[in-house]
């Protein structure tokens, strides 16, 4: 668009199409920076475990922090912890995420 017929143009328009542009981009950023909140928090969630408590029908189950089958999001254990719970003889570990394999005890 040309100087000149911007300049025709009222101006509350010219300044609605800016900050709907800025709107929409602050938006945009606002959406990046939570997927990267989201990122950084799986990747420290991997690097947690976490203990399933024991039911009547099964056994405790100790799991990696990003596991999908206790979704659980409290109680985390770093990996001192999670070690000593590897030992412990009343806690099972989970089959499907291997904790034992991020733990070192392969």
């Amino acid at each position: 668009m040309t100087p000149a017929r911007a300049a025709s143009r009222p101006r509350g328009r010219r300044c609605w199409r800016r900050t709907g542009r800025w709107r929409w981009l602050r938006w945009q950023l606002g959406q990046v920076q939570k997927r990267i909140r989201d990122l950084e928090e799986q990747e420290r969630a991997a690097l947690r475990w976490k203990i399933q408590p024991k039911t009547p029908t099964s056994a405790a189950l100790l799991h990696r922090g990003d596991c999908g089958l206790y979704q659980a999001q409290i109680g985390f254990i770093d990996q001192d912890y999670a070690l000593v719970a590897v030992t412990m003889p009343d806690i099972e570990l989970c089959e499907a995420c291997r904790p034992d394999i991020g733990l070192g005890q392969e």
